[in-house]
């Protein structure tokens, strides 16, 4: 049977230190230290009073550094913030509100930054390229030319320089943004399909074909925003399968 007990000091700099023993061997030293900032400062040390960590934190781990030694000398640095592994540079980031907390040491590796970076990498590894579908580009391209043919279709674009136009449930402003960062990305064009009117003034539109650029980077931005759209609205992004249009319901 393990008998193990305790015993603590205050320490006349500040740290309060709990010592443990097993059958009345000393075998671990705490020391622990609030400051009047609320920074908290840890300290683990073996019985010789070797220091093996050292943890210095605000809060339920709302921002906190621990450095671990062997040998006398650190060999790993490691950052949390609101009680999950951060970056090096979300840590300093950070720090910028708690000027008592150490320096990141940059000698020591990032871990979470290499985490992070490995991850992608086998996300990369284990996603299949996607090919293609032409007969899926096809059938969007034949809807979207439908919606064209029909009627009370206007010139998104030019509803930029009209005022209060707006797209599904986004506000006036919100649908000016979003139509000035399509024209930003290349699109040479964005039809309001199926035209809600205010005294045969255009008002509303909920449904949009896009005319899409041709520069690739261009094309998954517009991919990328009105995917966000779609998954908001609880429908399935479009792929970009080589189509010419992109159809985006706004509501």
């Amino acid at each position: 049977m393990r008998i193990v007990s305790f015993e603590q000091e205050q320490r006349a700099d500040g740290f309060m230190e709990d010592r443990r023993y097993e059958h009345d061997v000393l075998v671990a030293i705490t020391r622990m230290r609030t400051l009047p900032s609320g920074k908290q400062i840890t300290l683990f040390l073996d019985a010789r009073g070797n220091l093996l960590s050292e943890n210095h934190s605000y809060g339920m781990l709302q921002l906190s550094l621990e450095r671990k030694f062997q040998g006398g000398a650190m060999e790993s640095e490691t950052y949390i913030g609101k009680r999950r592994l951060i970056t090096r540079a979300a840590y300093e980031k950070a720090r910028a509100m708690y000027p008592d907390m150490p320096a990141a040491d940059t000698t020591m590796p990032d871990l979470a930054s290499e985490l992070a970076q490995w991850v992608r990498a086998e996300a990369r590894k284990k996603k299949p390229k996607r090919e293609t579908d032409p007969e899926a580009a096809r059938k969007l391209d034949a809807f979207c030319e439908g919606l064209l043919q029909g009627q009370d279709v206007e010139d998104a674009f030019a509803w930029l320089v009209q005022g209060k136009s707006t797209l599904g449930e986004m506000s006036a402003p919100a649908s000016r943004r979003f139509l000035l960062a399509l024209r930003d990305w290349g699109c040479p064009a964005v039809q309001a399909c199926e035209v809600e009117r205010d005294h045969d003034l255009p008002k509303n539109s909920s449904h949009l074909v896009i005319t899409l650029p041709q520069e690739a980077e261009a094309r998954k931005k517009v991919f990328k925003r009105v995917g966000k759209i779609a998954k908001e609205q609880g429908f399935d992004p479009y792929a970009d399968d080589g189509q010419k249009f992109l159809y985006a319901k706004m509501d």
